[in-house]
């Protein structure tokens, strides 16, 4: 890459934290190397970087570590209003739901950066079933009002139709007698 580029100096910092990641001190009864020990370290930061990157880049699976309780906690509260609004889209309450995934949306963001961007394409297609659903249900609405609307014009009309034969039936017999 050039230097100077954006991708240079993304290079750089997985290579930053690859090194930090294998300035792991040896234990003293470890039954390797410090050598080995350096190439473990560096590999499992290598993974887990190549994972972060892969996952902002496309839909790789990514579990995200939040560095303090309290993101811990706002993880797990946005992942249950995740839950609770899967829930409450299938009870068609879609009021509750958009709630909850507006709950779901701020927690994952108190959570930090990496989580809001690792759950960030389950709340975004959350959000169009969501959209998608009360429009469903919208249409669904108008119809079910359309044919009760249309079966009231029908009665009204058959008892106009009943109304006028009664009518016709009376000038009938009464001309005759």
């Amino acid at each position: 890459f050039p230097v100077g580029s954006e991708k240079y100096a993304l290079a750089e910092m997985i290579q930053e934290r690859i090194d930090a990641a294998a300035a792991v001190p040896l234990a003293e009864d470890s039954p390797l190397t410090a050598s080995e020990m350096r190439s473990v370290a560096r590999k499992a930061a290598s993974n887990a970087v190549a994972a972060k990157l892969a996952a902002k880049s496309g839909p790789v699976a990514w579990s995200p570590q939040p560095e303090s309780p309290e993101q811990v906690a706002a993880m797990k509260e946005g992942d249950q209003a995740l839950s609770r609004t899967v829930a409450q889209m299938g009870a068609k309450d879609f009021a509750a739901a958009f709630e909850s995934l507006e709950q779901a949306r701020a927690a994952f963001a108190a959570a930090g950066e990496d989580v809001a961007q690792a759950r960030g394409a389950a709340v975004d297609n959350l959000y169009g079933y969501l959209i998608a659903e009360r429009e469903r249900d919208g249409k669904l609405q108008k119809l079910v009002r359309m044919k009760q609307i249309l079966a009231r014009k029908k009665s009204l009309e058959d008892e106009g139709a009943d109304r006028i034969a009664r009518a016709l039936s009376r000038e009938r017999d009464d001309g005759q007698a």
